[in-house]
């Protein structure tokens, strides 16, 4: 996967980084805050974005956010030390594919990693579906979803599953307020 890193300490883009590349990935940027990084992703279209939560200026919600809005193929992994107990719900609910809390170990990354991967690959294959003008006409849209999940990444890898099974994934929701809602 093409990699790109935000956290404002040095030492932990080296540590990601050095991780990463060791695995087989590639990081094609890291930055100490967030400004360039949407200019990046236009440019680079990296895979994967991991940001820092507590990032000088602009936070990585705030910028999770961004990227769902202009870049939602670009899976998320939100860091942080914060001991802030609503995070995780609110990045999920952001689209954020993995949570990791520092410190983590190196099997956690590699984890998160290995099952945005596998979502990725799922998703990707049921994007390839026959077009619906090659279908006999007598195949009708027999069922439909709605997915809720509080993790992007399980919420990609349902809709990947569904849709390879022939279900039409109507809406997706990152908790149970909004799955009703979607339901409705």
């Amino acid at each position: 996967m093409k990699i790109v890193i935000v956290d404002d300490n040095l030492s932990m883009r080296m540590v990601l980084k050095s991780l990463f590349e060791s695995q087989g990935h590639e990081v094609v940027a890291d930055f100490n805050d967030g400004s360039g990084l949407l200019e990046c992703i236009r440019q680079k279209a990296p895979d994967l974005a991991c940001l820092d939560y507590n990032l000088p200026g602009m936070n990585g919600l705030e910028l999770l956010e961004m990227l769902q809005t202009t870049s939602p193929n670009v899976d998320v992994v939100m860091v942080t030390a914060s001991n802030d107990p609503e995070l995780n719900g609110r990045a999920a609910n952001a689209g954020a594919a993995g949570f990791l809390h520092k410190p983590f170990t190196q099997v956690e990354i590699l984890e998160e990693l290995k099952q945005i991967e596998a979502a990725r690959r799922v998703h990707f294959k049921a994007s390839f579906k026959p077009d619906i003008a090659d279908l006999p006409a007598t195949a009708p849209t027999k069922h439909t979803a709605v997915i809720v999940d509080d993790s992007g990444t399980v919420r990609l890898l349902l809709q990947g599953i569904l849709e390879g099974m022939g279900i039409t994934v109507l809406q997706m929701a990152g908790n149970g307020a909004e799955g009703v809602t979607a339901a409705k």
